[in-house]
């Protein structure tokens, strides 16, 4: 299949999901999730969790979670060090939601979300920045902040 056809193809199937979305008032269910940092979470500074734990740091890189379910992405901010090597690990636990794939608007990444199954995104952190990421449908918005 040429390029052109296959993009054109998984467009159209976005048009039909997002018309049955529309069917089935689920878009009405996206709302904003509640403000929770990351930070927060790990103690009140930037993430860094303990090594050789899942989802934590290691010599080489430091995996975060993230969990896509009918309230959104959770966390909905994380801080992450600039030049930290950052894998975020999506799993989407639920079918109630609008958020089944993860975009990166500034990054040009986009990643669909199985159902409960890891899907990992790298970040690029060299330079101190906001990164948004945001569901297929741009409903349900989180960012990283790259400091």
């Amino acid at each position: 299949m040429a390029p052109l056809e296959a993009l054109l193809r998984h467009h159209a199937f976005r048009v039909l999901a997002l018309a049955g979305l529309l069917s089935l008032g689920l878009v009405a269910s996206c709302s904003s999730a509640p403000a929770a940092s990351a930070a927060q979470v790990a103690g009140g500074g930037p993430a860094a969790p303990a090594p050789g734990v899942p989802g934590t740091s290691d010599a080489k890189s430091l995996r975060i979670p993230v969990k896509a379910d009918g309230q959104g992405f959770s966390p909905d901010r994380i801080e992450v060090a600039r030049g930290a090597q950052v894998v975020l690990v999506f799993k989407r636990t639920t079918n109630e939601t609008c958020a089944t794939a993860v975009v990166f608007p500034a990054l040009r990444i986009e990643r669909d979300l199985p159902l409960n199954q890891e899907v990992e995104v790298a970040l690029p952190t060299g330079e101190s920045r906001t990164l948004v990421f945001q569901c297929g449908m741009g409903m349900y918005r989180s960012q990283v902040l790259v400091h």
